[in-house]
């Protein structure tokens, strides 16, 4: 995708559209290109510039055999963030972002092996042998944890970076990566502190199209590692 390509995709998609004045963090002032009816604009030409960085370094992470955990759970982006994990093959996050997802990451780990092992016994058919009722409390059971931790299933370690759909919906998974001092990337809007972010994609992030735009750039970019 060119740069021209991607300006007209994000032009397309609204990803210019910004919160109003009020709402504007201190941090975010530096990525605005004008505000207009009291709502800010952002500047298209820095999100692309951001979006281009960004899947530098995220491909850079693969390229070393590495992986980046995407986490972005609010509901508009729930759909683009299960896809885009699909598709690049990494762990994601997009009914929620578990507490201690990374910051106690040996027992989250655990949870998913549990996980792993619970459906591996089902679709051999290891629990024939209970009663219905213990068979409906198992697939409770799996059900629940595969809404939390069914997008982790591919999760090799503590991930070499993070990549977060609204940075501000995501303050958890934020805070813990900084603790440990993973580096994150962001899609961020004006309305979020772009402080504590390393590459931040500073853009409308309550619009699914915009989202779908940038997660389809860093896809393409992973896909040319296979080239």
């Amino acid at each position: 995708m060119t740069r021209e390509e991607l300006m007209k995709r994000l032009l397309d998609a609204g990803a210019q559209y910004g919160y109003f004045k009020q709402k504007r963090n201190p941090t975010a002032k530096p990525f605005i290109y004008a505000t207009r009816g009291m709502k800010d604009i952002i500047d298209l030409e820095q999100t692309a510039t951001q979006i281009e960085k960004a899947a530098e370094f995220l491909t850079e992470i693969v390229k070393n055999k590495k992986q980046f955990f995407i986490v972005g759970t609010k509901p508009e982006s729930r759909e683009k963030v299960t896809n885009a994990g699909l598709k690049m093959a990494l762990p994601y996050a997009a009914e929620r972002f578990i507490g201690g997802s990374l910051t106690n990451f040996g027992e989250i780990k655990k949870r998913v092996e549990k996980l792993q092992e619970l459906i591996s016994k089902k679709e051999a058919g290891d629990f024939a042998v209970y009663t219905k009722k213990e068979q409906v409390l198992i697939d409770r059971d799996i059900a629940r944890m595969t809404k939390n931790f069914g997008g982790m299933s591919q999760i090799a370690g503590l991930p070499a970076a993070i990549l977060l759909v609204d940075s501000g919906y995501e303050a958890i998974a934020l805070a813990e990566a900084n603790y440990l001092r993973i580096p994150v990337v962001a899609i961020a809007n004006t309305d979020c502190n772009i402080k504590g972010i390393k590459y931040p994609i500073v853009m409308n992030d309550s619009s699914p199209a915009a989202v779908q735009v940038a997660l389809d750039f860093i896809a393409a970019k992973l896909e040319t590692i296979a080239e």
